[in-house]
């Protein structure tokens, strides 16, 4: 017992410091989704606080009656969980969550609370239909749970697919950790009524200290998200139907540094049919073969609005074409693209290190191309130049 009231001691103090954290951190006030998710955030946090605060505290007398544990415990995690998911919902989408999402959240949560509230009833007055209810209740609590995951699970795909059709380098670290963070809020949302049924002082303290590290973890990353997100909303508004181009002039690049990029021409034409992609097959082959020719694509941070530009086109209209007639994205195209100048120079001249063939082809370091090169050919650099050349010594 004592093993859990201090758990819970801990639960507190972590809630309590990061909602105050939260609080105190300045962001920008003309970014509409950033300050709605830390809104998210911070509800999440204060219903977290009253949670662990009522078990801490006996109030209720909690544990005294299980049917009364079960529905205040789903009535304060299912909100809690919501808004936690809904922070990264909000961000990944750029604030644009369908409303039928919200909806369906909001009746999936009264049906739980109504169907918790007849378990009270029910394990008073009709024991025979106290798993009846409390099945309804966890199908309930569930499915809110799951329809939040899948939600947040498709949005982060769809950004990561921008990402990758934006930048030249591995840009998925930059929203990795919402990722991470809806996992285990799903692994421990699921494990939430198996908790509340054993009522083990094990699996309680378990569960407690899962919650609060995945907390931890999601916020102090979402503090220093506020300046990496501007990477995300180039390559997400890009990818809309309006034109963003002017409304963040200036775009970070791998290694923090910044690259100023040019509107594309206003007459530049635009997609508007899976039709029109493959027509425009022919358009983009031969200048995109005298691109490369060219050893533009060995350029370092490029991204698809600079290619667009070198092309003298709209990048919308480009982005279709890799994804629909090349089936490949922007990235994944220009890592192969820069893989054949890396082999030739790994054959061609073995007084070039690996570092300076990763420098010279674009590659951000030779991390990044060595990671890449395993990918692509199975094998590292070294053994791909030595297997491949009868006179190097590796």
């Amino acid at each position: 017992m004592e093993l859990l009231l201090t758990f819970q001691d801990f639960a507190i103090a972590i809630s309590f410091t990061l909602l105050t954290a939260l609080a105190i951190t300045p962001y920008r006030r003309d970014y509409k989704p950033y300050r709605k998710s830390k809104f998210c955030l911070m509800a999440g946090l204060a219903l977290m606080l009253i949670q662990f605060g009522i078990q801490r505290f006996g109030m209720l007398r909690m544990y005294a009656d299980y049917s009364i544990a079960l529905a205040v415990n789903i009535a304060l995690f299912m909100p809690t969980a919501y808004f936690f998911l809904n922070a990264s919902i909000i961000l990944l989408t750029n604030d644009r969550v369908k409303q039928g999402f919200h909806v369906l959240s909001a009746c999936l949560y009264v049906f739980t609370l109504l169907v918790s509230g007849c378990n009270i009833i029910v394990s008073h007055s009709f024991p025979d239909l106290v798993r009846a209810a409390q099945a309804a209740c966890g199908i309930g609590f569930l499915s809110h749970l799951v329809l939040s995951y899948r939600y947040a699970a498709k949005a982060y795909l769809d950004v990561k697919l921008n990402l990758d059709n934006f930048y030249d380098y591995d840009a998925e670290q930059i929203i990795a950790f919402m990722k991470h963070s809806s996992i285990v809020t799903m692994a421990v949302g699921l494990l939430t009524p198996f908790v509340i049924i054993t009522n083990n002082h094990f699996f309680v303290c378990a569960f407690i200290a899962a919650f609060c590290l995945t907390i931890i973890y999601f916020v102090t990353r979402f503090i220093g998200y506020e300046k990496e997100q501007k990477k995300v909303i180039m390559a997400t508004e890009s990818a809309g139907e309006e034109d963003f181009s002017d409304a963040i002039p200036v775009l970070a690049s791998a290694d923090g540094t910044d690259i100023h990029v040019s509107s594309p021409a206003p007459d530049s034409p635009t997609l508007s049919s899976s039709a029109d992609a493959v027509t425009a097959s022919d358009d983009f082959s031969l200048p995109l073969s005298n691109w490369v020719k060219q050893k533009r694509h060995l350029q370092k941070n490029l991204t698809i609005l600079l290619l667009a530009r070198d092309l003298d086109t709209n990048q919308k209209y480009l982005s279709r074409y890799f994804s629909e007639v090349l089936h490949t994205t922007f990235r994944e195209w220009l890592n192969e693209t820069r893989m054949q100048d890396a082999k030739e120079m790994l054959l061609d001249d073995h007084n070039f290190t690996v570092e300076h063939i990763a420098q010279e082809c674009g590659f951000g370091s030779r991390t990044h191309f060595h990671s890449i090169f395993v990918k692509k050919c199975g094998m590292t650099p070294s053994q791909f130049r030595s297997e491949n050349s009868f006179h190097y010594q590796d």
